[in-house]
């Protein structure tokens, strides 16, 4: 995932939780983003930083 497209899902997951919305629309809103942005960081852990077997 690109850096821009991991900053806009960032600003999403704000942006949903500081609007007036019930609670629930605001979990369904966020919820998947935050999902989103976790596996794509432990894809590049996984990737960075495998371990290196002698």
């Amino acid at each position: 995932m690109k850096f821009n497209t991991r900053r806009l899902l960032f600003l999403l997951i704000i942006i949903a939780i500081c609007l007036p919305l019930p609670i629930l629309l605001k979990a369904l809103v966020a919820v998947p983003t935050l999902e989103a942005l976790l596996l794509d960081f432990n894809e590049f852990c996984y990737q960075e930083y495998e371990t290196k077997k002698d």
